[in-house]
């Protein structure tokens, strides 16, 4: 690959959930754990494939023992295989339409990203983290999102 069409990591981070809809859920059912990364040439979630809810329920039903042993789902070492397990996206940046820092009505903040399929249709998402509603990080993600389709997402080669 040329030096011209390298795909740059431009953004990443972990321990995220992810809801294939237009806001996050108020349970992690539904939702898939992974990992976020924003490259010069898309948008892509890392997925686990799975929500993490059966480590969560053996650590709570287990106590420190299961905390111990079950502990978090891991998404440190995610690699772009991932992208093959359930629950994983992968959006070139010119088909995001939108990526806005939101408030649910519980105020969760939360990232929400719509944009357009291959068909035509169009799709949401929404990210937050998994152990934390008062994410400071939204505001931050939402603007390297922004400020990364603008730079790239017209590029002849996306």
């Amino acid at each position: 690959m040329d030096e011209q069409n390298r795909e740059i990591v431009l953004y990443a981070q972990d321990a995220l959930q992810l809801w294939h809809e237009r806001r996050p859920g108020f349970s992690i059912f539904g939702s898939y754990t992974g990992r976020v990364v924003l490259t010069s040439t898309r948008l892509m979630f890392l997925s686990t494939g799975g929500s993490g809810a059966d480590r969560r329920l053996a650590a709570a039903t287990l106590g420190a023992f299961g905390s111990l042993l079950f502990g978090e789902t891991p998404t440190s070492d995610l690699d772009l295989s991932a992208l093959s397990n359930e629950g994983s996206l992968a959006v070139p940046l010119g088909r995001i339409t939108q990526g806005t820092a939101q408030r649910r009505c519980d105020c969760t903040n939360y990232v929400g990203v719509q944009y357009t399929k291959e068909s035509g249709e169009v799709a949401e998402c929404a990210f937050m983290p998994k152990d934390g509603i008062a994410w400071s990080g939204a505001a931050t993600w939402a603007s390297k999102l922004s400020e990364a389709r603008a730079a790239f997402a017209s590029s002849p080669y996306r």
